[in-house]
C-alpha cells in the first residue's frame, strides 16, 4: 500500500499564467519538452500552466514511497508525467522570479519519478475578481534507477549526463520497478517519547585572581553586529558548517526569510536522508570528496579522502570499500578512502555518512567503467 514519504507547502508567483519546478541542479538546457496537460516536462524541471488566472499558487509537494491512490473530489487532474530527476530534491519558483527557498526531497538523485499534478478552485478574490491563489498539488513517486545511462566512459558535463537518462525512455507512470535500499525513500522513524528531564548546574567559570575586563573586551559595533547575527539566526547558528554570511545583519528581511528557509529545509532534507542516525563527518567537498556523477549536492555518492592518525580513524564513515591508500611515517598519518553519501552542503563544506550497499554500487560502477 502506497504511503507518503514526506511532504511541504510553498507558496509562488504566477506570471504569464506560468510557474515552475525545478530540481537543485537549476536549469538545465533541453530542447526536447513534453507537454502533458497542464505540465511541460523538461529534464530536471517542469513548467506549469495556472488553471484559473490567479496571482499566486499555494503548492503541496508530496513524495511517495509509490503511486499514490486519487486524492479528495475536490481536485481536478491537470497532467501527468515522468519527472526525470538529477538531484531528487525539488524546489517552485515563479518565471524569472526566486523562490522561497523551501524545499522536498524526492527520493534518490538520477531517478526516474511519476509525477500527477491537480488543481482545486481558488477561495478568495481580489477586488477586481481575480483569483488570488490556486490551490495545487504535485506528487511524485520513483519509477526505476536512470543512473546506469548517465554513468559513460568518461566524465561529462552535468548536462549531458541528465540527457543520458533518457534512455530509460519510454516508460509509464504507472509502472514502477524500484529495486534495492535507498534511505530517500524511507520516512523518518518516530521520535523517542522523552524520558525526563535534564537539569545540568555550572560552577563558576574562572575562580582565579582578579583579570583584567578590558583585555577580552570585544568592541561595541562589532558586539551590536554579532548580537544581531544571533538573533537572526537563533538556535539555527548552532547548526552552520561555515561562517554565517557576510553583512547577514543588513539583508533585507524577504532576502533573510529565504535564507533561513533554504537553511531549515537542508537541516531537514540531512536528517531524511539518514533516517537511521548514522555518525557523519565533515569535509571540504573540493578537497575531500570526488564524486563520479555531478554534485556534491545532498543525496550524492562519492569517494572521500581522509588523512587521520591511525588506520582504524573514521571506521563508521568510512565503512563502505573502506581502503588504506598509503602511510606518510614522517607526519605518522595514513590516507584513508571509503564510499560516502552527502546529506547537505553549505558553501565548501559537507556532511556524509557511509553510502548503502546501492548508492555505493553507482560509484563503484563509473570507477570500473572509467578505470
Amino acid at each position: 500500500m502506497a504511503g507518503l514519504l514526506r511532504a511541504v507547502d510553498d507558496e509562488v508567483p504566477i506570471s504569464h499564467r506560468r510557474f515552475e519546478l525545478f530540481d537543485e541542479c537549476g536549469e538545465l538546457d533541453d530542447e526536447d519538452a513534453v507537454q502533458t496537460g497542464s505540465l511541460c516536462t523538461s529534464i530536471a524541471s517542469v513548467e506549469i500552466e495556472s488553471a484559473y488566472g490567479a496571482a499566486n499558487a499555494t503548492v503541496r509537494l508530496e513524495a511517495w514511497d509509490e503511486e499514490p491512490p486519487p486524492p479528495g473530489d475536490l481536485w481536478v487532474g491537470k497532467g501527468e508525467t515522468v519527472y526525470l530527476s538529477v538531484t531528487g530534491v525539488v524546489s517552485m519558483f515563479g518565471p524569472g522570479v526566486g523562490g522561497t527557498g523551501e524545499k522536498l526531497l524526492i527520493g534518490p538523485p538520477f531517478f526516474a519519478y511519476g509525477l500527477r499534478a491537480y488543481a482545486a478552485p481558488p477561495a478568495d478574490q481580489d477586488e477586481y475578481g481575480r483569483a488570488v491563489a490556486e490551490p495545487w498539488l504535485l506528487r511524485f513517486w520513483p519509477l526505476c534507477d536512470a543512473a546506469g545511462p548517465a554513468i559513460g566512459p568518461e566524465s561529462v558535463v552535468l548536462g549531458e549526463e541528465a540527457r543520458r537518462m533518457t534512455a530509460v525512455l519510454p516508460l509509464d507512470p504507472s509502472d514502477a520497478d524500484v529495486m534495492g535500499d535507498w534511505p530517500a525513500l524511507r520516512p523518518l522513524p518516530a521520535p523517542e517519547p522523552a524520558q525526563g528531564t535534564l537539569v545540568v548546574s555550572f560552577g563558576p567559570l574562572y575562580e582565579g585572581g582578579d583579570v583584567d575586563p578590558g583585555r577580552f573586551a570585544i568592541p561595541e559595533e562589532e558586539s551590536h553586529r554579532q548580537a544581531r547575527v544571533e538573533e537572526i539566526l537563533g538556535d539555527l547558528r548552532f547548526e552552520l558548517m561555515t561562517a554565517p554570511p557576510p553583512h547577514l545583519e543588513t539583508w533585507s528581511d524577504d532576502r533573510l526569510s529565504r535564507y533561513l528557509t533554504e537553511l531549515q529545509a537542508d537541516l531537514r532534507i540531512a536528517r531524511e536522508l539518514n533516517p537511521d542516525g548514522q555518525p557523519t563527518l565533515r569535509l571540504d567537498a573540493d578537497v575531500h570528496v570526488s564524486l563520479p556523477l555531478g554534485g556534491p549536492w545532498p543525496g550524492f555518492s562519492g569517494r572521500a579522502w581522509v588523512w587521520s592518525a591511525d588506520d582504524t580513524a573514521h571506521s563508521d564513515v568510512l565503512a563502505r570499500d573502506r581502503q588504506v591508500i598509503t602511510r606518510d611515517p614522517i607526519r605518522r598519518c595514513t590516507l584513508l578512502t571509503g564510499i560516502v553519501t552527502i546529506l547537505r552542503k553549505e558553501g565548501e563544506r559537507v556532511e556524509v555518512r557511509a553510502a548503502t550497499v546501492d548508492e555505493a554500487e553507482r560509484v563503484l560502477a563509473a570507477e570500473r567503467i572509467r578505470a
